[in-house]
């Protein structure tokens, strides 16, 4: 059996091996969930595992360096906002242990997967996302047991050539996925943002579905999941009464954990049952699965903070998105989880192209006028794979081999300039965060729930 070190990169990375500087880096929110249950595959065949995040450590590069003299193989994490950072430490590798296969994996992969190995190119294998299947076979492939060219879902070096192979098979029977190995990541502390804790300590994340039954159009999450697929409510809570022994607080990561109302209705039922006492936080709600006995039991069962993507105040780009929710959802959802004492998010965009500056007032006032405990406002972005991406492509708007960019950036077809969107982003957070009222209200509801999370929260904003 071979020995795999997983590695854990962030965009903005400081220690890149080449470049050192003295800045400290945020260490990410959350575990990184899809290598952890890559590690939990392997775990199952009897290989060895070890796994660092590197935003966590004070010298990467020599802890790194003395573990490559004892491992087989390298994995790395790859998405689309981290390629250089994933790049750099690839190249640290390599110069250091040219002979240990380098593995890269992730949302990236799957993206990119015709030109991934030549993004990285010392890099040997690409994994495309949700590579637990994937991770055992190239394993056996690597121990000399098994071709590369069978197996689906892999990019790899032969002869100086890269060969992409088929489309891998979607996972759809979610509940044969081992569990997390969470055990490799107890040695760092999760749930803080900016140098605050948002939650209590433990902190993990969870997963009970892949994809989303909707087509937002700046989405790409139906690229890396499609069918949308569920666990089963008796196996999500097998792995709730699991994490329950070690952790205090939960993340459920799903782009869209409410859009099965009944199964969200057993999920809750069950822990209500158990007397689950997790502090849960929802990280994708879509705002028509607002129920209101659902909200109950999801408050009754400690869900503290849902997350909303609400994207704007205007009814026409709502339609323009496809997002398929009317304003009046939108204001019924917020409301009842504010009855239900559940902290809200709210997630807003700027920049559609047929967005005028009619349109973002009004999107402002509209977020304003909800009562939101934190709002978040960002620039409307292209994503390969996306159909607004697709579109731009068509239209000569965004050259095909671009990933990722802003709308107001280059040829992208919008009413504003980049700098533009960008300074209205800013004077929206301030519009938000700097009212007297909202501040006044905040104290009173931090005080009627007696969690004063967003009032510590809002240190690293205003």
């Amino acid at each position: 059996m071979s020995k795999f070190l997983l590695l854990r990169t962030t965009k903005g990375m400081s220690l890149l091996f080449a470049k050192k500087t003295s800045i400290k880096n945020q260490p990410p929110f959350s575990p990184p969930l899809s290598l952890l249950y890559i590690a939990s595959s392997l775990e199952s065949e009897g290989h060895q595992v070890d796994l660092i995040d590197v935003s966590f450590e004070e010298n990467p590069e020599g802890k790194i360096r003395t573990l490559l003299s004892t491992i087989d193989t390298v994995i790395i994490n790859v998405y689309p906002g981290n390629l250089e950072e994933s790049k750099s430490l690839a190249d640290f590798i390599h110069s250091n242990q040219p002979d240990i296969p380098i593995i890269i994996h992730g949302l990236y992969c799957t993206i990119h997967r015709e030109h991934t190995l030549q993004d990285i190119p010392s890099a040997d294998i690409c994994i495309e996302d949700n590579g637990e299947h994937i991770i055992t076979e190239v394993a056996k492939a690597i121990d000399g047991k098994k071709m590369f060219s069978e197996i689906p879902g892999i990019s790899y070096r032969e002869n100086n050539q890269i060969k992409t192979m088929k489309k891998p098979t979607e996972i759809k029977e979610l509940d044969e996925l081992s569990f997390p190995a969470r055990h490799l990541v107890k040695k760092y502390e999760y749930g803080t943002m900016n140098g605050i804790r948002l939650c209590r300590p433990r902190f993990t994340s969870i997963m009970t579905s892949r994809g989303c039954p909707f087509r937002c159009r700046f989405c790409t999450t139906h690229v890396v999941s499609d069918p949308f697929s569920q666990r089963s409510s008796e196996n999500i809570l097998h792995e709730f009464r699991e994490i329950q022994d070690d952790y205090n607080s939960v993340m459920i990561v799903d782009e869209n954990f409410l859009a099965d109302a009944q199964h969200a209705h057993s999920i809750m039922n069950g822990l209500i049952q158990a007397g689950s006492t997790l502090d849960l936080f929802i990280a994708g709600a879509r705002v028509d699965s607002a129920n209101r006995e659902l909200y109950r039991k999801m408050a009754q069962a400690g869900v503290k903070l849902i997350s909303f993507g609400i994207e704007s105040g205007n009814q026409d780009v709502l339609d323009y998105y496809h997002k398929q929710i009317t304003l009046s959802q939108i204001r019924k959802a917020i409301d009842l989880a504010r009855e239900m004492k559940i902290i809200t998010w709210g997630n807003f965009i700027f920049g559609a192209p047929i967005e005028t500056k009619q349109h973002l007032r009004k999107t402002m006032k509209f977020s304003l006028s909800l009562p939101l405990d934190m709002a978040f406002y960002r620039q409307l972005s292209y994503q390969r794979g996306s159909s607004l991406w697709a579109e731009a492509v068509k239209n000569g708007m965004i050259e095909e081999k671009t990933s990722f960019c802003y709308a107001g950036s280059g040829k992208t077809f919008t009413n504003f300039t980049d700098e533009e969107l960008s300074e209205y982003c800013r004077w929206a957070f301030k519009r938000f965060y700097y009212r007297p009222t909202y501040l006044l209200k905040e104290v009173s509801r931090c005080v009627s729930r007696k969690d004063f999370t967003i009032l510590k929260s809002l240190r690293s904003v205003i």
